[in-house]
C-alpha cells in the first residue's frame, strides 16, 4: 500500500541538520490497521506502518544550499540511521538512500528517498 500526501501550505521538516519545506511526502510498505482505545473508553481505529517503509519526501530547501547539500551528501554516503517526524508520523532510524537537488529559479528544491527498517508510528502527544 502506497500513500501520497500532497500539502497545499508547505511546511517545515529537521532532517538532521537540514531544513526543508515539505511539499509532498509519499509512504510505501504494509500498512496494519489495530484498534487502540482511547481516553473516553472508546476505541479507534489506528494505523500503523508495518517494518520496512520507504520514504520519498520532496520540497525546498530552508538554508544555505551548499552546506545543505553538503550534509546530504555526507549522509547518504555514512549510512547512519537518523530520526525524524513528519507532521504526527515518526520515523526512527531511517536511512537516506537516495537524493536528488534542483536549482529553481527561486528556490533548491530536493528530493529525498529514505529506508526506515523499524515501523513507523503514530506520535502521541499529551494534553
Amino acid at each position: 500500500m502506497s500513500v501520497t500526501i500532497q500539502q497545499v501550505n508547505s511546511f517545515p521538516v529537521t532532517i538532521g541538520t537540514i531544513t526543508l519545506y515539505l511539499s509532498a511526502y509519499q509512504v510505501s510498505g504494509g500498512c496494519q490497521l489495530r484498534e487502540q482505545g482511547t481516553a473516553d473508553g472508546t476505541s479507534a481505529v489506528a494505523s500503523f506502518w508495518s517494518k520496512g517503509a520507504q520514504i520519498s519526501l520532496s520540497g525546498q530547501l530552508a538554508q544555505n544550499p551548499e552546506n545543505a547539500i553538503l550534509a546530504l551528501d555526507a549522509l547518504a554516503r555514512s549510512h547512519v540511521g537518523i530520526s525524524f517526524q513528519i507532521g504526527d508520523v515518526s520515523c526512527q532510524n531511517a536511512v537516506l538512500v537516495q537524493y536528488s537537488v534542483q536549482n529553481d529559479s527561486d528556490a533548491i528544491s530536493v528530493s529525498l528517498t529514505f529506508y526506515c527498517p523499524s515501523a513507523l508510528v503514530p506520535v502521541v502527544s499529551s494534553s
